[in-house]
């Protein structure tokens, strides 16, 4: 046909088929032809999604992304299907390469870095790939050189779209978190693909090249329990396969982040840290997989044979499968232990800030707040016997003692803690100072104590008694809060008519998001923020964002303040802002958030204190009306 005579059928995908051809004017040149599955008759976007993947493969064209040769019809040149001329690799694709060649460690980390620079070099040219998974990674055998190949989904920043509504594009086991939580109900007819999610996509085919599983499972499991697991972290893949070394396994797993945040922000950052990681510890150059021991003359394989297996044929390649079959039984013997540690450890992952997580811990926070009081007030019950009780009351609570099954505070030991409470004299500083924190800075009003008055006619009361219960209390709720003189959330708070103004003036889209600078003066990486810090922050990589119900221009300087915050957050709310190519600030109000996991705050990193808050110097920046209180 036109001047190829097809060899051998390789593939089929959702849009097209592959076939291996040769060129019937050149004998030993061989090709890819990729068919359009539908006629313009029986489907209008063909063409267009056709002739698109070649102009998509000539702009991001890369010594590892698979060439284009050429395009056109059949078997009618005007009329006929679509089909395009793609460069061979002999070879396979990554999955079944890496399973075939059991590659080393640091052939891994060269391969990722390699794919990465490619999937950067699209990117640039403004081309999204949207589908990329180990299928569509090709690597050519005679040197392990991968490609990346099957921008049949692929489209560019300002591409119209083919298609409109429905989930986003891809394979749902790559999606990002935020491509999972996207719903056409939100008002927005087609999700809005990102180079962020081809990051995320290729983390998920490093997880899966590193351990033979996807992170999480994705059979016969509906929409709502894939969006639910990927709001949690997935197994570190060294614990799935222990051979992984360490600074390997903790770049997949940024990569896997469910912040946005979190992840590295292009193919620079990736490589780098790759780069890094080869340089640490771990052992680079054993093979990714246990190696297969060698098959005895006459041992009998593993797996069974079919009934329809019979006497291997003269074909090539059914002569392999039969040659492989007892290698690939011990494959699928070791992914099913995979699997099963994969399930088991899963739902002991921590699972990403979000709304039930914060009420389970904010619940846990009370929780501990009363049992501390309780158990304080006990203790302080032990310190001064009889404190608080009349005359008329303690035999009762004698009685009642000796009934009970367990010892009254007089008898029961005093909890060690009791010991840590200072006498008398600075009772009374440590009181007041507790109760201004909580008048002054909480939102919440300081309850009134519900204890009974002692009546006038009782025997005097141990000195300190009183303040030592209220110093108990005290004691409790700053304990459980883990902070003092800190509010747990801002109080929410109306943006200024002239802020209001000014954004609608500007025709700023409220609600959309902007990535930025977090500290425009900081390193890149993470950084720490002081709570009442004045930070200055500048967006940046907002390509086709930008415009009329959008967000400003890259290098708009945003003006705020760090305000603390309780259970591992903090919150930077800007009031200002200084536009490019104008001379003054003029108010606005903007708030910093984890888009996709927290919309309304920011999750401090671990090694953060109360004051002191450690971030990734990258972020989201959302326009809004008014700041959000507690959610």
């Amino acid at each position: 046909m036109n001047g190829f005579r097809l060899v051998r059928y390789l593939d089929q995908g959702g849009y097209g088929c592959v076939w291996v051809a040769e060129n019937i004017h050149c004998p030993g040149q061989y090709c890819a032809l990729k068919f359009c599955l539908h006629s313009p008759e029986e489907d209008p976007t063909a063409d267009a999604r056709a002739l698109r993947e070649v102009q998509l493969l000539l702009q991001a064209a890369h010594p590892n992304v698979r060439g284009v040769l050429g395009h056109g019809r059949w078997p009618n040149a005007k009329t006929g299907i679509v089909y395009i001329i793609l460069e061979w690799v002999e070879g396979a694709t990554l999955l079944e390469w890496a399973r075939q060649a059991n590659p080393s460690f640091r052939q891994v980390v060269h391969l990722a870095q390699k794919l990465a620079r490619a999937l950067q070099e699209a990117h640039e040219r403004q081309v999204m790939h949207r589908d990329v998974k180990p299928d569509n990674v090709l690597v050519r055998a005679v040197d392990g050189e991968p490609f990346l190949s099957d921008f049949g989904m692929g489209q560019t920043e300002r591409s119209t779209p083919l298609t409109w509504g429905g989930a986003p594009p891809g394979t749902r086991s790559y999606l990002s978190p935020e491509a999972l939580a996207f719903s056409p109900r939100w008002g927005k007819r087609t999700y809005r693909f990102r180079p962020a999610d081809d990051w995320y996509a290729l983390g998920v085919t490093l997880y899966q090249l590193l351990t033979e599983v996807l992170p999480f499972p994705d059979e016969g499991m509906g929409r709502e329990s894939v969006r639910g697991m990927a709001l949690r972290q997935p197994v570190p893949p060294h614990l799935l396969n222990p051979r992984v070394p360490l600074p390997l396994s903790r770049v997949v797993m940024r990569m896997l982040s469910s912040r946005l945040q979190g992840r590295y922000r292009d193919g620079r950052a990736l490589c780098e840290a790759l780069e890094r990681g080869l340089s640490g510890a771990g052992v680079w150059d054993t093979p990714v997989y246990e190696p297969h021991p060698p098959q005895q003359q006459g041992q009998t394989p593993t797996q069974e044979p079919t009934p329809g297996d019979g006497p291997p044929a003269q074909d090539e390649e059914v002569a392999w499968n039969h040659a492989v079959k007892p290698q690939h039984a011990l494959e699928e013997q070791r992914r099913a232990v995979v699997l099963s540690r994969r399930d088991a450890l899963l739902p002991r992952q921590a699972r990403a800030w979000g709304r039930v997580a914060r009420w389970s811990r904010r619940t846990l926070a009370l929780v501990a707040v009363a049992m501390m009081a309780w158990v304080a007030w006990r203790s302080a019950g032990a310190l001064f016997p009889g404190a608080g009780s009349t005359p008329e009351q303690a035999p009762r609570s004698a009685l009642a003692a000796r009934e009970a099954p367990f010892l009254s505070p007089a008898d029961e030991p005093a909890p060690e803690f009791v010991a840590v409470f200072p006498s008398q004299p600075s009772l009374t500083p440590v009181t007041a100072r507790a109760e201004k924190t909580l008048k002054d800075d909480s939102p919440m009003e300081t309850p009134k104590s519900s204890l009974p008055s002692p009546p006038a006619a009782t025997s005097p009361r141990p000195r300190g008694a009183g303040g030592a219960r209220k110093a108990a209390l005290c004691a409790a709720g700053v304990i459980a809060t883990g902070c003092s003189g800190i509010p747990l959330r801002p109080s929410a708070q109306e943006c200024p008519p002239a802020a209001i103004q000014n954004m609608r003036a500007r025709r700023i889209g409220v609600k959309r998001g902007m990535q930025i600078k977090l500290d425009v003066t900081g390193p890149e990486g993470e950084v720490q923020l002081k709570a009442g810090q004045k930070v200055v922050s500048e967006s940046r990589d907002n390509t086709g964002f930008i415009g009329p119900g959008g967000v400003p221009e890259d290098g708009t300087l945003l003006y705020g303040k760090v305000v603390a915050g309780g259970e591992g957050l903090f919150f930077v709310r800007y009031e200002e802002a200084l536009f490019p190519g104008e001379s003054e600030k003029v108010p606005i109000c903007a708030h910093a958030a984890d888009a996709g996991t927290n919309w309304y705050a920011l999750t401090a990193e671990p090694g953060s204190t109360n004051e002191i808050f450690t971030t990734l110097n990258n972020s989201t920046a959302i326009f809004l009306l008014q700041f959000p209180g507690e959610p």
